[in-house]
């Protein structure tokens, strides 16, 4: 169980990451091609334009990798829920539900199951 859940955790940590580079890509650009000043930041050929493109096309890269880590997580979660429901299914089934008694002039009395 601690297995499910700490994959969860970590798939959403993922995701934090991959979206946190991606808006890094979108909105940090810096290009002192011009000036001595600074390092270039998300800088790859000489043009303002193709370094745009090249950084959207990161930054789609990262906002879905952040997805598919999310959808991981909650795949997680839900096998998590899953397995803890059958647990509770497995307990439930050995021990008697209040469905198998009727109450008839104040006394408890079992039903008859039909098996089929």
């Amino acid at each position: 169980m601690i297995i499910i859940i700490g994959g969860a955790i970590i798939s959403y940590i993922c995701s934090a990451i991959f979206i946190g580079l991606g808006f890094h890509k979108m909105f940090v650009y810096e290009n002192p091609e011009y000036s001595f000043m600074g390092d270039p930041v998300n800088v790859y050929v000489g043009g303002d334009a193709y370094n745009y493109i090249i950084n959207a096309n990161y930054a789609t890269a990262y906002f879905a990798l952040a997805i598919f880590c999310a959808v991981v997580g909650m795949t997680f979660i839900v096998s998590y829920l899953i397995v803890s429901n059958n647990k509770d299914d497995k307990i439930n089934r050995d021990t008697k539900s209040p469905s198998d008694t009727v109450k008839t002039n104040g006394k408890d009395t079992e039903t008859d199951k039909v098996s089929w």
